[in-house]
């Protein structure tokens, strides 16, 4: 599934991939203006991803994973420092751990996650 020049229904069809590998509905953003105002990471660059993924936990970040590699879909982070100048913008799927979700509070490790949590 290319995402180049993603329509609206291209989109739509995103988050159907998505939400067959058990990413939450609410969880991804689609909506045209979701779209617009996901495709900039505060520099000049503007690229519309063809979905924006609020990550809740690292079981949503996983299943959009394995749903883009499944898929062939491009996907870029946005974190807190992620960039300022355009990495961290994409036509593929957007996957924000900024909003204050466990995912964006633990590092890589399990290990640490595990000792932020108790």
């Amino acid at each position: 599934m290319s995402t180049a020049g993603t329509t609206t229904s291209g989109a739509r069809d995103v988050r159907r991939v998505l939400q067959a590998r058990g990413v939450p509905a609410d969880a991804v953003r689609d909506r045209p203006l979701d779209l617009a105002v996901a495709a900039s990471d505060a520099s000049h660059y503007l690229l519309e991803p063809a979905a924006h993924v609020l990550a809740g936990d690292e079981r949503d970040v996983a299943r959009v994973l394995a749903a883009c590699a499944a898929e062939g879909l491009s996907v870029t982070f946005r974190a807190g420092g992620t960039s300022l100048s355009g990495q961290a913008g994409t036509r593929g799927v957007l996957v924000d751990v900024r909003r204050g979700s466990p995912v964006s509070r633990c590092s890589t490790t399990a290990h640490a996650c595990a000792r932020h949590r108790a």
